[in-house]
């Protein structure tokens, strides 16, 4: 019989499986005894880790963008097999942060200052406190320039956020009235623009150089 064609049927596999990488090095020693010689270890993220990039990230999207505590993450990898505790994983996320985030964000916002006309705004995130000491009010600064956004985390709501962030930069600045601006407009000679929203709701509060503007 000749093939006159196929048939294709798809079935879905289960979950993401882990797997385990073993990197086997053979030692070559000599036999007058002179020397002894061995291949160069994979490079890792932290030295004599144990754990491929790849469970760095997997880590990072569960708790980030999956919002899935480390300890429930704990707990997915104890039916897998795998022991790894949440303070391991606390540590795994602050490599994550020096590795990639930080250097991303820093970038960012280097592009993002190069714009002549920046919207800022603010918005509350709750924080749960180390030691079991409750949770705090904080704040995520926001920046956006067009297409290009930039946020910077910070503990309060006071004026250190903008005048750090914006300290080298001149232009117009857009946003609500609140008065953290304020010193970094005098400081730097910004030009405040409001927005129409504010200016509906009798909030237009922004300090003696005022443009009219449109919140993008």
């Amino acid at each position: 019989m000749r093939c006159i064609g196929e048939e294709l049927r798809a079935r879905t596999c289960g979950p993401a499986q882990i797997l385990v990488h073993r990197y086997v090095r053979k030692k070559y020693a000599c036999p007058a005894g002179h020397a002894m010689k061995t291949a160069e270890a994979p490079a890792a993220l932290i030295e004599r880790c144990k754990y491929e990039p790849s469970v760095y990230a997997h880590i990072a999207v569960a708790k980030y963008s999956d919002h899935l505590p480390l300890h429930r993450q704990s707990e997915i990898f104890k039916r897998y097999g795998i022991d790894l505790p949440k303070s391991t994983m606390w540590d795994m996320l602050g490599r994550v942060d020096e590795l990639v985030s930080q250097p991303v964000l820093r970038g960012c916002g280097r592009e993002l200052l190069l714009e002549k006309i920046i919207q800022a705004d603010e918005t509350p995130v709750t924080v749960r406190l180390e030691g079991g000491k409750g949770t705090q009010q904080s704040y995520v600064w926001v920046y956006r320039a067009g297409a290009k956004i930039a946020f910077d985390f910070r503990m309060g709501r006071d004026r250190d956020g903008p005048n750090k962030y914006l300290a080298l930069w001149q232009g117009i600045l857009q946003g609500d009235g609140y008065s953290g601006y304020d010193e970094i407009t005098r400081r730097n000679c910004l030009t405040r623009a409001g927005c129409w929203a504010h200016a509906s709701q009798g909030e237009g509060r922004v300090g003696p150089q005022v443009t009219g503007g449109r919140a993008g």
